[in-house]
C-alpha cells in the first residue's frame, strides 16, 4: 500500500482514543455545581438495547481505543447492569483502561464485590470541600460520613482480595471569597487535610479543576476554585474522545450533560460516521 493510500485509510478509520459510555443520566444527589442535579434534563438509564448497539461499534473499532469511561455526569451504579457492561468491555480487550466515577453513596458489600470483579482498572469517588460539612452543603442529599464508611469498606475488600483496582478520590474546592488568588491556587494544588487524615496513602488523590457549566448554580456564598497557568487555550476532548449518552445520543464533549451538541444517535448512525462528520 502506498503512503498516500495508507494515509487515506488511516483518515477513513479515524476514531477517538477515549470512549465515554453513560450508564445513567440521573443521580441520587443534587450537587449545586453540577447540571445533573440542578437543570431540567432528560434523565434515565441506558437500556440493554442501546448498550449492545454501542458495544458492537466499540468492538469494531477496538484497535483504536485506549480508554473506556463508564460515566457521564450521572451516578453509574444506579444502573443494575453496570457490572455486566464493564465485564463485557473487559472481555473484548485486556489492554484497555476501564474507568468509572461514583459519588460513593450507593456502595455496599454486594456491589463492592462486583466492582472488584467486573474488570475495572480505576474508580473515582467524589468528596469535595475543606471539610465533611462543606462537602454535604455542596453535594446536596449526600453524606460525607456515609461515603467515608463505604470507601473504607471498598479499601478493605480490595486489600483482602489483592485487587489491582486503583481507587482515586476526586475533590473539588470552593472559596467564600474571590479575593485571595494565591489561596485558590493552593487549594487546587493540595489535597484537603481532612481527607489525608482519614485515608492517608490508601488511595490516590485528584484535586479537580472545576468546569464552569453553562447552567451551573453554585450555592450562594461559594465560589468555585479553578487552576490557572497550566490550561491550554483549546480543549482536545472533541479530537480525542466521544460520548454516548444513556439514550444513545452521541456528543463530542465530556462536559455536555444537557446534550447541547448532538452529533447523531448510536441506534441509527455509526460512531465512526459521527466522529468523522461524514
Amino acid at each position: 500500500m502506498s503512503d498516500i493510500s495508507l494515509k487515506a485509510e488511516q483518515k477513513k478509520h479515524s476514531f477517538p482514543r477515549v470512549v465515554r459510555i453513560e450508564p445513567a443520566a440521573k443521580c441520587n444527589l443534587a450537587c449545586s455545581h453540577c447540571p445533573t442535579g440542578t437543570v431540567e434534563m432528560v434523565r434515565g438509564l441506558m437500556s440493554n438495547e442501546v448498550f449492545e448497539r454501542t458495544f458492537e461499534q466499540v468492538k469494531q473499532n477496538i484497535e483504536y481505543i485506549k480508554v473506556i469511561v463508564l460515566y457521564h455526569g450521572g451516578e453509574p451504579l444506579l444502573n443494575k447492569n453496570f457490572y455486566k457492561m464493564a465485564s463485557a468491555v473487559r472481555g473484548v480487550s485486556q489492554r484497555l483502561i476501564i474507568k468509572t466515577v461514583t459519588n460513593g453513596m450507593s456502595l455496599n458489600k454486594k456491589n463492592i464485590s462486583q466492582l472488584l470483579n467486573c474488570g475495572l482498572d480505576e474508580i473515582e469517588i467524589s468528596l469535595d470541600g475543606l471539610s465533611p460539612d462543606e462537602n454535604d452543603q455542596v453535594r446536596r442529599q449526600g453524606s460525607a460520613k456515609k461515603v467515608i464508611a463505604n470507601l473504607k469498606n471498598l479499601i478493605k475488600a480490595k486489600t483482602s482480595s489483592n485487587s489491582n483496582l486503583s481507587i482515586n478520590i476526586v475533590t473539588t474546592q470552593f472559596l467564600r471569597s474571590k479575593s485571595d488568588v494565591n489561596e485558590s491556587k493552593k487549594l487546587v494544588a493540595n489535597t484537603p487535610s481532612w481527607l489525608l487524615n482519614i485515608f492517608g496513602e490508601s488511595v490516590n488523590y485528584k484535586p479537580c479543576t472545576a468546569m464552569k457549566w453553562p447552567h451551573m448554580n453554585v450555592e450562594k456564598g461559594f465560589e468555585l476554585v479553578t487552576a490557572k497557568g497550566k490550561n491550554k487555550d483549546y480543549c482536545d476532548h472533541p479530537i480525542n474522545s466521544i460520548t454516548i449518552r444513556s439514550n444513545g445520543d452521541i456528543v463530542p464533549c465530556c462536559y455536555d450533560l444537557t446534550s447541547q451538541m448532538i452529533m447523531g444517535n448510536v441506534m441509527n448512525q455509526p460512531l465512526l460516521t459521527s466522529f468523522n462528520g461524514a
